[in-house]
């Protein structure tokens, strides 16, 4: 699964968008899926998620789930509303591995319309004690 899981994730963010969707930022979402330590992470809890819920012929779907909430975590919430600079890569890492490690929900299947913004607002609600927002 990790080979499909890997090609898939490089393919999607190659693309640059997803379901239409252009996806910001993309070199940063690019070093975050491609650093070890924070995307073993990340493929730990998605396996575990994809597992106990889906099918094989839906990995590409549930990938492209995931590159887009990782989109709007990073970009939304992260560097529009904590106003973290895409360039303080290190911090970005260190709240997304924080985040996965906590159950924060990444893994989900967005809308893709403005309702995936409403997502940011219960971020905001689990992070308001950690991050000043």
């Amino acid at each position: 699964m990790i080979k499909d899981y890997k090609s898939n994730i490089d393919e999607i963010l190659k693309e640059g968008q997803v379901e239409g969707i252009k996806l910001d930022n993309i070199e940063l979402l690019v070093k975050l899926f491609n650093d070890g330590d924070i995307s073993n992470i990340i493929f730990k809890k998605f396996a575990e998620y994809f597992i106990n819920n889906f099918d094989m012929d839906e990995l590409f779907m549930k990938c492209e789930d995931l590159v887009y909430n990782v989109h709007l975590f990073v970009n939304e919430f992260l560097i529009k509303t904590c106003e973290i600079k895409e360039f303080e890569y290190q911090k970005i890492k260190e709240v997304l591995e924080d985040s996965v490690k906590k159950d924060v929900d990444i893994f989900g299947s967005p809308n893709y319309n403005d309702y995936d913004k409403e997502v940011i607002e219960e971020y905001k609600d689990y992070y308001k004690e950690d991050i000043k927002i």
